[in-house]
């Protein structure tokens, strides 16, 4: 059933359960279910009975996924939301009485919505970092790395707020000097809007700030957590080192903790419990961190350039910037794995999804384009002499495939070379990738990493 035929069943459905020969009928005290009902701009009530909502469900779908109006704007559950209240208001006012094309009335309705509801947003999220904002606010593109105090300076609340919430007018007035005191001293008492703020500050050090425009609140949250990810992501894979993956994170991922303890018997007995810290932990490095990214300006600047792809509407390539984040999101979510195997999968997805598939021949085109060497280049694991190709080899065929496919499912296997070789090419693809696409002007399509030339060529 296409969608206009919905739209009139659906309609046929609602002028069937709201005529008072319905609601004395037998028909009535069967189709009675969960309450579902809207109430129309004009102030009528619209029921939806179980076959109501089928159609409208059904209509939904066929609606959201038609227009990218409404899909890169909301999100399925929130755009449900606007065609149900939509169709109530139409069909309350008879608004689609006698009209040739509801369908269309209908969307054009729903795009004013869309257009109301969408705004620019800027969001915020707590983090740990490398400590990069510790010697004053730090911008990746279009994401801004900041202390809580940095933060406060940019944000307030409206005075109608601050006299209203929980009427703790003075309370409010003095939120961030409450909180500033706070973060020096955790024994000071909060109240008011501190509140709200100080489990997070007191949490993680810093906090990622972006701009979002033209989206519905809760998908411009969305796609705000993915370039900020993609920000502290990019930053780790310059610093190459893993453990940086899991210090470097907001506060939404999810994470290992920051201990593990071990508790071991033999012979009947107990040994004395160990302890040991994870990767999580480490100490701050605030300028010096900023001073060694300093040392790589133009990486900076590409893999940003790539980040920013996801926001700029005018971005010359945005297929491939999206394309190079994912495999980023990959290749951080492999950094952070602790099984060796499922590591191993996540790396070698990360290389398939910058070469765009072609399974092993794919990406092995891919890194001897992106790193400038044959094939059959000499490659040293541990005492071993092997080639580029027979590695990849490895990761891929005999790595992520048989992985993901059960065909090696031991657990106890040993993964920890491959794996380290993985995130070894992949980390040097990433960063070639991010400069050569900075100036590219070739197609914008999906296998363009295996073939795209360096800027001076």
């Amino acid at each position: 059933m296409n969608p206009s035929d919905t739209l009139a069943e659906l309609l046929l459905e609602i002028d069937r359960t709201h005529t008072p020969a319905y609601c004395q009928s037998d028909a009535y005290l069967a189709d009675r279910d969960f309450p579902d009902f809207a109430t129309a701009a004009n102030g009528e009530v619209r029921n939806f009975y179980k076959p109501a909502r089928k159609l409208l469900a059904i209509l939904t779908i066929a609606i959201y996924e038609q227009h990218p109006a409404f899909n890169k704007r909301m999100d399925e559950k929130r755009f449900a939301a606007h065609v149900r209240q939509a169709v109530a208001d139409l069909h309350a006012s008879e608004a689609l009485v006698g009209v040739a094309e509801p369908l269309k009335v209908l969307v054009d309705e729903l795009i004013v919505r869309a257009d109301i509801a969408s705004s620019v947003f800027t969001h915020s999220f707590p983090a740990w970092t490398c400590g990069v904002e510790d010697a004053g606010e730090w911008t990746f593109g279009p994401v801004t790395f900041l202390t809580w105090p940095q933060w406060l300076s940019h944000v307030d609340f409206s005075d109608q707020a601050k006299s209203s919430y929980l009427d703790e007018p003075e309370a409010n007035s003095r939120w961030k000097e409450i909180l500033l005191a706070a973060i020096d001293d955790r024994n000071v008492p909060v109240s008011g809007f501190a509140g709200l703020f100080i489990g997070a500050m007191t949490d993680c050090p810093a906090v990622l700030r972006v701009e979002v425009g033209g989206m519905e609140k809760n998908q411009s949250r969305k796609l705000a957590e993915m370039v900020c990810k993609g920000a502290l992501d990019a930053v780790s894979l310059l610093i190459g080192q893993r453990q940086f993956f899991s210090q470097q994170a907001l506060q939404v991922e999810r994470l290992p903790p920051a201990g593990i303890n071990s508790i071991i018997e033999s012979d009947g007995h107990l040994w004395l419990p160990g302890t040991s810290l994870t990767d999580r932990v480490a100490p701050r490095r605030g300028s010096h961190a900023r001073q060694w990214l300093r040392q790589f300006p133009s990486e900076l600047q590409a893999m940003a350039h790539a980040i920013n792809g996801l926001l700029d509407r005018s971005h010359s390539h945005p297929q491939l910037a999206s394309r190079w984040a994912t495999a980023l999101d990959w290749y951080a979510e492999g950094q952070r794995e602790r099984s060796e195997a499922i590591a191993l999968a996540k790396l070698g997805t990360s290389l398939d999804v910058l070469a765009s598939g072609g399974k092993f021949a794919g990406i092995l085109s891919l890194l001897v384009n992106l790193l400038g060497v044959p094939e059959n280049a000499a490659y040293t694991r541990g005492t071993k002499q092997t080639t580029l190709k027979a590695v990849v080899k490895d990761i891929y065929d005999s790595g992520r495939s048989q992985i993901l496919h059960g065909t090696r499912h031991d657990r106890m296997e040993a993964f920890e070379r491959d794996r380290d070789a993985a995130a070894y090419l992949a980390r040097l693809a990433l960063i070639e990738a991010a400069l050569r696409l900075q100036g590219y002007k070739g197609a914008d399509e999906p296998k363009a990493f295996r073939t795209m030339q360096t800027r001076a060529s």
